[in-house]
């Protein structure tokens, strides 16, 4: 099985933990070593996409753009679609194209089995960037889902990776239900702590150590963390120790008087950016080994985040027996287990999440017990070789579907069919 994934590595804005996320799956060939995995390299594709996203950029740093945002389909278009020379796929001859939010706009399902994947609440989460108004939210929805409606018609599967969004899309577009499929992201690159370890980490401490990781950090729910970790008792507030890792990309938060470590900085350079794609990707500030040693020796995570489509952070600390603070709203209840996996606070309600700082920190049962029960969610629901077979089925019925839905494909089974039953045999 050759799979064909439409990324551009060195596309400017894919150098993050989207890039991570295809080349993860790249990793599902260790698993089945059946699966082989492409990149889509193209010169003049890559030129066109990244002087289309050099123009958005520039265009969102202008009010042109924020006007352009709410008004222009095409200006919208543009993070969802892209373009792929046929004379690429040809020569690949790959059985199934994978796209992660960019679907290439010359090719549908009607060429080769298509799987595309997105988020179904994307565009929810510019209602925290302070320049748009509700109207101009509203807009950009109705433009997002217009993108991505025509994305999910010229695909075979679309997979939506957490299943409130697959009801959402399913109610948002109901001719389109019969596509939609449910797989967690396959993060191979999530180290997990031993059981024993995770257990014990928290059964040893005498200092509990919080950790916060989120790049926008104010709608991550810094502030309002912050704020919460301001009103613990003196004596409570003595016991904990605080990271912050953040490159406060949605605008600066104050952290005095918490006694935070912060860590920040980390942008790309032009020659970065430009560069070869290398081995190591960095989540913000860090590289995501040095993020996965922070969570291993962390007992509390918390991101009370007011929105985000899924949030892969819950799933590292979780990995690492961490004892979570979320919001109580979707996806992230579902990633928690609805409280089985992490405690889940309202966003808007400082003194909530103080309380449940407090518990964490003063009750030891209660923090070992929720780390147990996120240890175990993760590797029930999120390890690697879990989603594999998932990611493996999904691949397997993309094509199947093809096979019975393309005319050609149709066509040539009905004539083997024929000649077979002529030979006395049966096609399977």
């Amino acid at each position: 099985m050759h799979i064909l994934l439409n990324l551009y590595p060195w596309y400017l804005p894919r150098r993050n933990r989207e890039l991570r996320t295809h080349l993860d799956l790249m990793g599902l060939s260790a698993t089945y070593p059946e699966m082989r995995f492409s990149l889509a390299r193209s010169v003049p594709a890559t030129v066109l996409g990244n002087a289309a996203w050099l123009t958005q950029y520039a265009l969102d740093r202008l009010s042109i753009g924020r006007s352009l945002l709410h008004r222009s389909y095409l200006y919208h278009a543009a993070t969802t679609f892209n373009w792929l020379p046929r004379s690429l796929v040809r020569a690949l001859k790959p059985d199934l194209l994978f796209g992660h939010e960019y679907l290439p706009f010359n090719l549908s399902s009607r060429d080769l089995p298509v799987v595309f994947e997105t988020a179904a609440l994307t565009s929810e989460m510019r209602h925290y960037r302070s320049f748009y108004t509700p109207e101009k939210v509203q807009a950009f929805i109705r433009l997002n889902t217009r993108a991505k409606y025509r994305a999910a018609s010229q695909a075979t599967l679309v997979n939506i990776r957490e299943p409130f969004g697959a009801d959402k899309f399913r109610s948002q577009f109901p001719e389109l239900a019969h596509k939609v499929r449910t797989v967690p992201p396959f993060l191979e690159y999530i180290s997990s702590l031993p059981y024993e370890r995770a257990v014990d980490k928290h059964l040893a401490a005498k200092r509990i150590k919080l950790l916060f990781v989120g790049n926008d950090a104010r709608r991550k729910g810094l502030p309002i963390l912050v704020a919460a970790i301001r009103r613990l008792p003196k004596e409570t507030a003595s016991l904990l120790d605080v990271t912050i890792v953040s490159q406060f990309l949605d605008g600066a938060v104050d952290t005095a008087g918490i006694g935070a470590q912060v860590i920040s900085g980390g942008r790309l350079t032009l020659g970065e950016a430009f560069g070869p794609t290398s081995a190591v990707i960095k989540q913000g500030p860090l590289t995501v080994h040095e993020v996965m040693a922070h969570m291993a020796e962390s007992h509390i995570f918390a991101m009370p985040t007011l929105s985000d489509t899924f949030g892969f952070v819950y799933l590292e600390a979780m990995a690492n027996g961490c004892a979570i603070i979320g919001p109580n709203a979707q996806p992230q209840s579902w990633i928690l287990d609805h409280g089985r996996a992490g405690m889940m606070v309202n966003p808007a309600r400082t003194e909530a999440l103080a309380s449940t700082i407090e518990s964490l920190i003063v009750d030891r049962d209660l923090r070992t017990k929720l780390a147990v029960g996120a240890w175990q969610r993760y590797h029930a629901t999120f390890a690697p070789p879990i989603v594999a077979t998932q990611y493996r089925r999904l691949f397997e019925e993309a094509i199947e579907l093809h096979k019975s839905s393309n005319p050609v494909a149709l066509r040539g089974r009905s004539i083997r069919n024929l000649a077979l039953q002529k030979a006395g045999q049966t096609y399977p």
